[in-house]
């Protein structure tokens, strides 16, 4: 079975025993909050960035916000906010793009 399919199978069975900490989102430990008015182009790239890596994740929308949902692991391969106080993808240390702030 693959990962991805172990993680279908993971978050089916949590919907079913009734432990639904808000669904899919129970099978990802890490979250990565976004203001809702981030720069699509940028938002984009992060996103196409995991999946050419082939990180496992989840997006999600909140009010004001979006949420981006994975494992710990994978967290080189999100979006973070910097000393810089910008947003790039990758942590401090994995950096490789960036955009400017749109708060």
């Amino acid at each position: 079975m693959t990962s991805s399919n172990n993680a279908a199978q993971a978050v089916t069975e949590a919907l079913e025993r009734g432990d639904d900490r808000q669904g899919a989102r129970a099978f990802f430990d890490v979250e990565v909050h976004l203001p809702a008015n981030i720069d699509k182009a940028f938002l984009s790239a992060a996103l196409l960035y995991a999946i050419e890596n082939k990180v496992e994740f989840a997006v999600f929308h909140e009010p004001g916000k979006i949420v981006i949902a994975c494992d710990p692991a994978d967290t080189e391969f999100m979006p973070s906010r910097w000393s810089d106080k910008r947003w790039h993808i990758g942590g401090e240390e994995f950096g490789c793009h960036s955009h400017p702030d749109d708060e």
